[in-house]
């Protein structure tokens, strides 16, 4: 639900306050506060396609794969790296 609807919702209670002879504020409600907007920036999909293939993140071509799929996991299931990662098990991951 959005502030504004809070506010609206107030308003009917101090409507309906009124109505029953209550003064207009009887019912102490605080609004929130409005949350100020991000910036949100999003990569371009050339930006992703190169991160994702990347060839050199390691030596190993193995942990290379591994790095490679946790990037393309995360753009498309929106893991918040590392933080979900942590509780992610080898068995979770699938290869083709």
């Amino acid at each position: 639900m959005k502030i504004y609807g809070l506010k609206y919702r107030k308003d009917v209670v101090d409507t309906f306050n009124l109505c029953f002879g209550y003064p207009v504020g009887w019912f102490l409600y605080k609004l929130p506060l409005i949350p100020n907007k991000k910036l949100k920036i999003i990569s371009n999909p050339e930006t992703v396609h190169k991160m994702i293939h990347y060839p050199n993140y390691h030596p190993n071509k193995d942990v290379n794969s591994l790095i490679q799929y946790v990037f393309a996991f995360s753009f498309w299931f929106g893991l918040r790296n590392p933080s979900e990662l942590v509780v992610m098990t080898t068995d979770m991951i699938f290869f083709d």
